[in-house]
């Protein structure tokens, strides 16, 4: 009879986690459950393929998507996803008398030493000392994502959860990006992360100018999916309220509609712009300083300190090299993309990641769609995290990013 292991115990905690006012609830309600898969009649799990996860890797111009196992016996991938399945909690190389005593197999320790001794031979494990269990390489890991691991999913109440939150966000994307990092970090335990789409792909709606004193203006543009950018303008003239709301008002009849890069175009073409909009002098110059955005996208990261309890990251020069990497936005947009299609889960491990300083990390993105424009949002943490939990929550948040921004 197969039983839950006593390492699989999570304490249950009852602080409460705040962001800024928006976002609140019991850790204990928040934090990632473990859900073991339903053994089968002859082995602890069933054999699941997911079609919405997804691996691409470009080599020479060739496309492989996945890996063949058909080199391992039914045998092997058994006890190839207990050693998985256990170091994921246990982050402890993982023994042939563990498996065999808490997984159930029917075969005895020595037998289990072998099949371990042939997987590590073909890769998929390794043994980091001589008289230590093995543990999972990258190939183990891509193996176990792509055919082995069986969902476990969110529970309702989880679901519920991201579903309220979402309610109190409305229709604009820098606080829903916000929002989302904060949830993907809080249910995970890992770092979340929300990109958005690149502002240049945007429509432009609005922008409001308003005076935050003598000599400095601030400047508030929003697309038409709710994208924002704000940028104070410091002038070397004064310029009334309310002449700064009547360039406001021509600036939003007269480019309202227009696409983002054009909008960039415009201003760097004073000739064309002056002409559309019809205004000289110091308050041309406000429209062209006004219209002066960031083009790129904008990264929202929440989580890092969650990175602290894992043990593979105990080391403060690793960890001060993954810090880095989540400090800089331009590297964490790479690692994230591409992202696929919408409705799909890609998940890069280890040296998939392609980004130097996190070769002990995994990334699980998916992306959204913004109107006719798509962002991604993620999970970053260590190639050990807890797959069958990270991916459908991934899936599922893109999934209410999309329809909240669609509402």
């Amino acid at each position: 009879m197969w039983t839950r292991p006593p390492f699989y115990h999570h304490p249950r905690s009852k602080s409460t986690v705040r962001c800024k006012g928006e976002l609140s609830a019991p850790v204990s309600d928040l934090k990632a459950r473990v859900h073991l898969t339903k053994p089968s009649h002859n082995g602890i799990f069933c054999k699941a393929v997911s079609t919405l996860i997804i691996r691409v890797l470009n080599l020479g111009g060739i496309t492989l998507r996945g890996l063949n196992s058909a080199e391992l016996t039914e045998r092997q991938r058994k006890i190839l996803e207990a050693v998985i399945h256990c170091y994921t909690f246990t982050a402890e190389p993982v023994g042939s008398r563990t498996v065999a005593k808490r997984y159930n197999l029917g075969i005895s320790p020595a037998t289990v030493r072998n099949v371990m001794a042939d997987l590590e031979e073909m890769g998929y494990l390794f043994q980091p000392h001589t008289s230590a269990g093995r543990v999972p390489t990258e190939k183990g890991y891509r193996l176990y994502v792509d055919e082995l691991m069986r969902e476990s999913g969110l529970t309702r109440e989880e679901k519920d959860l991201i579903e309220r939150e979402y309610e109190k966000v409305k229709h604009q994307l820098d606080r829903i990006m916000e929002h989302t990092s904060k949830i993907l970090s809080l249910i995970s335990r890992y770092v979340g992360v929300a990109v958005t789409p690149p502002m240049h792909e945007g429509v432009f709606r609005h922008i409001e100018l308003i005076s935050v004193g003598a000599n400095t203006v601030l400047s508030v543009i929003i697309t038409a999916s709710g994208m924002v950018r704000n940028k104070l303008i410091s002038l070397d003239f004064e310029i009334p309220r309310q002449e700064l709301e009547r360039i406001a008002d021509i600036i939003n009849e007269r480019l309202s509609g227009i696409s983002m890069s054009r909008i960039r175009d415009l201003a760097n073409d004073p000739m064309e712009l002056r002409s559309m909009l019809g205004l000289e002098g110091e308050r041309f110059r406000v429209v062209r300083y006004a219209l002066d955005f960031d083009p790129d996208v904008q990264v929202y990261l929440d989580g890092r300190a969650n990175m602290l309890s894992q043990p593979e990251f105990s080391s403060v020069k690793r960890m001060e090299r993954i810090f880095r990497v989540l400090e800089e936005r331009d590297r964490v947009w790479r690692i994230l993309y591409p992202a696929g299609r919408a409705g799909e889960v890609q998940v890069k491990i280890g040296s998939e990641v392609k980004c130097r300083g996190m070769e002990e990390c995994s990334v699980v993105s998916a992306v959204y769609r913004a109107g006719d424009m798509v962002g991604t949002i993620g999970i970053i943490g260590p190639k050990r995290m807890e797959y069958p939990r990270v991916i459908p929550l991934v899936r599922y948040t893109a999934r209410m990013v999309s329809q909240v921004l669609g509402r």
